[in-house]
């Protein structure tokens, strides 16, 4: 069992449990040989990346509505900026430039305050309003790039009055008009390139689109004369998920119908005929751009997805000798968006960059996205957690009491901060390598491709989960300072030492790693709740003999920065057992706090089911009981520090949840397919009932929320039935319980609800569980 692909907790079994004890706290594998001459080593060099920083996310966050997007990127610009840099946002792209261009200057160089207002009532509802250079100097003020995503079906010749037109002469001066506003401005330095459209490819006349393009991209080589331009390709496969999400979310797909005309071959020849039909302005595009979802062995998100785009350059040569950008990339498609919160999520990810990075041609590279839980950034507008086309159609309340938008780090944001920086300065790839070996795959060479093992790593994530030891090194121009870009999926500690030919350690390593908590891997993380994750920062330096070893944690992310020094003399590159042993302590130490499951065959089991119809709010009421259960709920878990935490929790519940609908005390035991009866004075004739719940549903009877408290010493394992209602997607469930200490310990997830809600109330414990109905 792998901490990577991680059950969840109430479905570990006691013999399960006890393999992965011993695999987290056994004894230390056999270190393995990171061996360079970083002379000689030479992958690739970033600097000649034309959108280098390579690493970035699709989406500069200036999709939300004006009034959240004023107070972040105009009032409390500083702020967000800092927040952006904690994700590693070097590298952005954005949607629809050349549309929020044209609404900004509108609404900027409005003659007067009735055209203002008509612009504010046209374009004030989705994306920042205001002048254009806000968003450009934001970037530029923060070193970051940016993708600009080109779109040319129309464009506004009259925005406060709506007017439009699609003449591609009116399109072809607008988008030189355009460039020449970036350059005249002085923001020509942060913008990496330009996209043709976003997806284009799920239209039907590839001609006439291209025919278009013909038209225009003349104009931007004669303002911008070295702008580099990427025209979207697709090349996709059968079952891609990325073709039903679209699919689902599109109206227009007739053509798409399994029964109709379409095949799946139809996106191929869609781009094979764009080839054709841009043959004028060819040699003016340089880049050619993919989307990629979906990280099983077929699909484009995973080594396949590498050999697809070689194999599309063999049926077209005329592209063969373009870079590529991956504009958007996903694990999962829209089937799954809430993925995005597993840390599991967060490491397959660095397994994938790590594949990337190694790829002479992929000059660039854009998680879909960097907001809306999607891994980079949770943000909240100062009420609600935003999330992008949730399958259940719902954000997350923010009971952080902040009142105001804010955001805080998603599983992914140290990630790419991480590598993005270490990247930075460290350009110069030397090599790469995963479980102990290292450099181009024999196997890869035989075929005709250059491939570094590992490069399959991100291609298992649907079954059976990735299980690697992955690693990347990098230096810097000058050969002072070495890189290693890791990621471990494994369940044990990866201890690796250093074999440098002519060069040696010359002082402190540093270590900046990401360790997620065992058994959590596989939850969903809560915003504004503590995360199932630790960021951590330590040393590591060579020992006498000039050996270096480090190790890193199970289920971690991490950049171990080394300074070195040029020295020819031998060094001996085997570390002893106790250099290693040592290494390996470090590495779990870097472990977040360790919650051990509870064992389930010692559970107390029962049954609670409710009736949410016909009742009315009575939020007073409501939140009276709440009150007193968390008051309950401390007593039982006892000690201090939870409190804040609990009182929070109560006033999400009861936001949630207005509609009291009862309460009970006691389990029942006698088997789980009787109804459960409710008493009003449960609080005062059980008072000495170890199991508690108060019960919730709110007005719209789409959620019912449940307070548990539980001052026994055992678990209490329970399902959840609504008469009358189906219990839809995932749960979110907090929890604080007694800790080893005596201290608390909050562990917050969300997991998938099986036909009734499943959980598992721990000793000495209060819980809130919420459960999104369906009726």
């Amino acid at each position: 069992m792998e901490v990577f692909n991680c059950p969840s907790m109430k479905s570990i079994p006691a013999i399960c449990i006890a393999l992965v004890v011993s695999a987290v706290a056994g004894e230390a594998p056999q270190a393995f040989e990171i061996a360079l001459d970083p002379e000689a080593d030479f992958v690739r060099d970033l600097r000649e990346s034309t959108a280098a920083p390579v690493l970035g996310y699709a989406g500069s966050m200036i999709e939300y509505p004006d009034s959240m997007l004023q107070w972040l990127f105009v009032t409390n610009r500083a702020e967000t900026a800092q927040m952006m840099k904690a994700a590693g946002a070097r590298l952005v792209k954005e949607w629809n430039a050349l549309d929020r261009w044209q609404a900004g200057l509108a609404y900027a160089n409005a003659k007067d305050d009735a055209e203002r207002a008509a612009v504010r009532r046209r374009f004030g509802r989705e994306g920042l309003l205001a002048d254009p250079k806000v968003w450009f100097s934001f970037r530029k003020e923060n070193g970051m790039k940016v993708l600009l995503c080109l779109e040319q079906y129309r464009v506004w010749t009259d925005a406060a009055k709506g007017t439009t037109t699609n003449d591609v002469g009116i399109v072809r001066d607008t988008v030189r008009d355009y460039l020449k506003w970036i350059r005249d401005n002085g923001f020509a330095d942060q913008v990496a390139g330009f996209e043709l459209g976003n997806e284009p490819y799920w239209g039907k006349d590839p001609e006439e689109y291209g025919r278009r393009w013909c038209a225009i991209v003349p104009a931007m080589k004669e303002v911008w004369p070295d702008a580099q331009i990427g025209m979207p390709l697709a090349e996709y496969r059968p079952n891609d998920p990325d073709i039903a999400a679209v699919r689902a979310r599109c109206e227009d797909m007739t053509w798409c119908k399994p029964a109709g005309e379409f095949k799946f071959s139809r996106l191929n020849q869609w781009s094979g005929r764009f080839i054709v039909a841009m043959k004028p302005v060819l040699d003016d595009i340089t880049h050619v751009i993919y989307h990629f979802y979906g990280a099983n062995a077929a699909y484009g998100c995973s080594a396949a997805g590498f050999h697809r785009i070689d194999n599309f350059a063999k049926v077209y040569p005329e592209i063969k000798d373009k870079k590529v950008w991956i504009t958007e990339w996903r694990e999962r498609a829209d089937e799954n968006n809430r993925i995005h919160q597993r840390f599991c999520a967060a490491l397959w990810k660095a397994h994938y960059l790590l594949a990337v990075i190694t790829r002479l041609d992929i000059d660039g590279v854009n998680n879909h996205c960097i907001a809306s839980l999607a891994g980079g950034l949770y943000v909240s507008d100062g009420n609600r957690w935003r999330v992008q086309w949730d399958s259940a159609n719902r954000d997350y309340l923010d009971a952080t009491g902040v009142g105001r938008p804010h955001m805080e780090l998603g599983p992914s944001g140290p990630l790419f901060r991480l590598y993005a920086d270490a990247l930075a300065t460290h350009p110069i790839i030397l090599n790469a390598g995963a479980n102990g070996k290292q450099g181009l795959s024999p196997t890869a060479l035989q075929h005709g491709r250059k491939e570094y093992p590992g490069v399959w790593d991100s291609a298992l994530y649907y079954d059976k989960g990735t299980r690697s030891s992955q690693w990347v090194a990098a230096t810097d121009p000058d050969r002072t300072s070495l890189a290693i870009l890791f990621v471990n999926t494994r369940s044990a500690p990866a201890p690796f030492f250093l074999n440098l030919k002519g060069f040696r350690v010359s002082g402190e390593a540093v270590v900046e790693e990401t360790a997620g908590t065992p058994y959590r891997g596989g939850n969903m993380s809560l915003p504004g709740e503590p995360k199932p994750w630790r960021e951590s920062r330590r040393t590591a330096k060579a020992g006498k003999d000039g050996t270096f070893v480090c190790a890193m944690a199970p289920g971690s992310y991490a950049v171990v920065t080394i300074p070195l020094r040029r020295d020819g003399a031998a060094v001996s590159a085997t570390p002893s057992d106790e250099a290693v042993a040592a290494a390996v302590a470090d590495a779990r130490a870097a472990l977040p706090p360790f919650i051990t499951p509870n064992q389930e065959a010692e559970a107390r089991k029962t049954l609670i089911r409710i009736d949410p119809a016909g009742l009315k709010p009575d939020p007073a009421k409501a939140s009276a009981r709440a009150r007193q259960f968390a008051k309950a709920g401390a007593d039982a878990i006892g000690g201090t520090g939870a409190e804040k935490d609990l009182d929070r929790w109560v006033r999400a519940a009861v936001a949630y949840g207005p509609v009291p609908v009862g309460e009970f005390a006691g389990l029942y035991t006698e088997g789980l397919d009787a109804p459960v009866g409710f008493d009003a004075a449960a609080d005062a004739a059980c008072s000495r009932e170890a199991f508690k719940y108060l019960a919730l549903v709110s007005a719209d009877r789409k959620y019912a929320v449940f307070l548990m408290v539980n001052s026994g010493d055992v678990p209490v394992k329970g399902e959840i039935a609504v008469t009358g209602f189906k219990i839809r997607g995932s749960m979110a469930e907090r929890e604080a319980r007694r800790g080893p200490d005596g201290h608390p310990l909050l562990d917050c997830r969300e997991e998938k609800c099986g036909p009734n809600g499943e959980f598992v109330s721990s000793p000495h414990s209060f819980m809130t569980i919420t459960l999104p109905l369906k009726k």
